[in-house]
């Protein structure tokens, strides 16, 4: 996050001045140019204003309103206030009069450090949607590339307050500016007046996930920085440092109306759920305006921080796409799953505790809570005689079945589930009850091997080989938590059920996808490759948070 964006009134000092704006941006009321008396009145109070941050240690100036570059005395100005002594100046504006090249030089020669431009869309017919005003887009835009040309001591940062108008196209605008070569871009949002009725182009804040969620994954994938600003956390269901909702604002001076008393506007604040979210402290909660208007509709307070599974599995696969190793591939993303596990786990299929190790650190981190394990295999109480004290009161162990258990709604925040869909006779219910047992936002991660198409023999003593070597390699981490005759058992029960489990195959791996993605389950990630013998589906999902009987196919 780029720190310097934040103005705060100890750091920075507000020069506002509004002689008028060619734009008609749809969230703004009409501005019209203003009479010279009251641009002189205006004048009075930034000089003033100027002064008093001076006396006070002020060092950067942010010139915004409605619109600065249109103030005639603009260069005068910014000379000015360098003149005095300010060490930055940030120049707010929508930056259609950069076009003009003799204005550009000589703002560019006024000493001015920093332009904030917005950039509504990727495109003239989107931009222009925003503003009102055709050609707006193309004006902007010459001024953005011939600011990057002529100066190398400009900084430009570009804003963008999704609407209405430009939500479907948060992606190509993030990738335009990636290509402009400008890595100052944050999204942010359009504040509403009390009294006003709702507006067309306005989103609600619980509805604006599904956009801004886009943007970042867009963003991540491309490994590109975006920020997001005055945006509740509860949006997005995580917080990062790429997101701040707690922006102060500038100084504003004792002669200009402050304009953090318009009260009926700006007013944050924190409601009851807030108190239960593990980010309060980070943030100042929800728009009053908005939350009197529209409610919370489906936003939950974060409670169990996911660390963004999604970013960290693109990072991840960039460093192995390149490698022809499937089975490391494989174990690659597994292990970054389970490292991002929180809270309340379940293991449906656990067979011999495979993840043992991720379980005790995480236990033993704080991280992780309960471990609910779950087998039809009776060997697994085994393992769980075997466990210190100190860890059994975290772990479940039950001799069951997914299709016949009984699990409670909104329990767990991670579901393991390693080849057990072979097994299951009921597969539409146990997909319900998988999504009735899960967190809203909970992830589940799924693997499973070749299915329905038929071997060759040879294949099958591949497979069968491969089965026996992976058994053997991980089972041996048990031999000190078991008894001797109590490991030799649980080896050959583990090795008689992968044999028998290759005799039959229910289901091809097209169908599974399809059918969790029915059934209202997100893919995050999904491979098939061949490893292990055999071929393997690699799915992890986020779902949760409805009832079975809400869950139609």
């Amino acid at each position: 996050m780029n720190t310097t964006r934040f103005a705060d009134e100890k750091r920075w000092g507000a020069v506002i001045l509004n002689p008028g704006c060619s734009n008609r941006c749809v969230f703004c009321s009409p501005q019209v140019r203003r009479e010279d008396s009251e641009i002189r009145s205006q004048e009075i109070g930034v000089l003033k204003n100027l002064l008093q941050f001076k006396k006070i240690g002020i060092n950067a100036i942010e010139i915004s309103g409605s619109d600065p570059i249109e103030y005639d005395k603009i260069i005068p100005l910014i000379k000015y206030i360098k003149k005095l002594g300010f060490g930055f100046v940030q120049l707010s504006t929508h930056g259609r009069k950069l076009s003009d090249e003799s204005f550009l030089d000589e703002l560019i020669a006024s000493g001015v450090d920093r332009l904030r431009i917005p950039l509504y869309g990727a495109n003239a017919k989107v931009h222009d949607s925003v503003t009102r005003v055709r050609g707006s887009f193309n004006e902007t835009l010459k001024g953005i590339k011939d600011v990057l040309n002529k100066s190398k001591s400009i900084e430009i940062q570009i804003s963008c307050l999704i609407v209405e108008q430009n939500k479907d196209g948060l992606v190509d605008l993030v990738d335009f500016v990636r290509k402009l070569g400008i890595g100052d871009f944050y999204f942010s949002i359009p504040q509403i007046l009390k009294n006003a009725r709702k507006p067309l182009y306005y989103i609600p804040i619980k509805h604006l996930g599904s956009y801004v969620k886009s943007a970042y994954y867009y963003a991540s994938k491309n490994d590109f920085q975006i920020d997001f600003l005055e945006i509740p956390y509860c949006v997005f269901g995580w917080f990062d440092e790429s997101m701040d909702n707690r922006c102060p604002y500038p100084n504003s001076g004792k002669c200009l109306h402050d304009i953090r008393n318009k009260s009926n506007i700006v007013v944050k604040k924190k409601i009851k759920m807030c108190n239960l979210c593990k980010y309060s402290d980070s943030c100042d909660g929800l728009f009053i305006n908005d939350f009197i208007k529209y409610g919370v509709g489906n936003l939950k307070p974060i409670v169990c921080d996911s660390r963004i599974l999604r970013n960290n599995l693109i990072k991840k696969m960039s460093s192995v796409s390149l490698s022809n190793d499937s089975e490391k591939i494989i174990s690659q993303i597994e292990n970054l799953f389970l490292n991002t596990m929180r809270g309340d786990i379940l293991d449906v299929g656990c067979g011999y505790l495979k993840f043992f190790n991720y379980y005790q650190r995480g236990i033993k981190e704080g991280k992780i809570t309960t471990v609910h394990c779950i087998d039809s295999n009776p060997s697994i109480k085994m393992i769980g005689n075997g466990i210190s004290k100190d860890l059994k009161e975290n772990f479940i162990f039950e001799v069951n079945t997914l299709e016949k258990i009984n699990l409670d709604e909104k329990k767990y925040d991670y579901i393991i589930m390693r080849y057990v869909f072979n097994h299951l006779n009921e597969k539409n219910k146990c997909v319900k009850k998988l999504h009735g047992c899960l967190k809203r936002g909970g992830k589940i991660y799924f693997l499973e091997g070749n299915i329905k198409d038929k071997l060759s023999k040879s294949q099958i003593r591949l497979h069968l080989s491969e089965v026996k070597n992976y058994i053997k390699k991980d089972i041996d981490s048990y031999n000190k938590i078991l008894s001797r005759n109590d490991f030799n058992k649980l080896k050959e029960d583990m090795i008689k059920y992968y044999l028998e489990e290759s005799k039959s195959k229910k289901y091809n791996l097209e169908e599974i996808s399809n059918l969790f993605e029915k059934s209202n389950f997100k893919i995050f990630y999904k491979s098939v490759r061949m490893a292990f013998g055999e071929n393997i589906l690699q799915l992890i999902l986020e779902g949760g948070g409805i009832p079975e009987e809400k869950i139609r196919f």
